[in-house]
């Protein structure tokens, strides 16, 4: 893994005491699946297919993901007041800013980790 400094996917950064920190990183689903210890209370930014109903909000890699249920694909979402919900009840695709914990499974702890959501927008659109 490269020195934060030098990481494509470093977002924000941020200058403290003379030393540059990584503010939120761009990330991949599968990346936060496979090592959600590194990436736990980290502020990221992810792409992927959200869906919001009764019992549900997550994020996944894919469409199909949801569509089979397959529900090791998908990290759940927690939407901020100003969300899309009402658009996402059907699903979409979105881009999602916010902060990772490893630690919250979501609704009946069935997910691998939970996106506390600062902003989503939709992508693509």
């Amino acid at each position: 893994m490269l020195p934060e400094s030098e990481n494509p996917r470093w977002l924000h950064p941020v200058h403290t005491n003379g030393e540059i920190r990584c503010q939120e990183f761009r990330v991949s689903i599968v990346e936060l699946l496979a090592n959600p210890a590194q990436w736990h209370d980290k502020d990221v930014v992810v792409i992927g297919f959200a869906a919001v109903g009764f019992e549900h909000s997550a994020i996944y890699i894919h469409r199909e993901d949801i569509e089979a249920g397959i529900m090791p694909n998908g990290l759940w979402l927690e939407l901020p007041n100003d969300s899309l919900s009402a658009e996402l009840d059907k699903g979409a695709y979105v881009l999602v800013r916010g902060k990772f914990d490893a630690k919250a499974g979501g609704h009946m702890n069935g997910f691998n980790g939970t996106i506390r959501a600062t902003k989503v927008l939709l992508w693509g659109r």
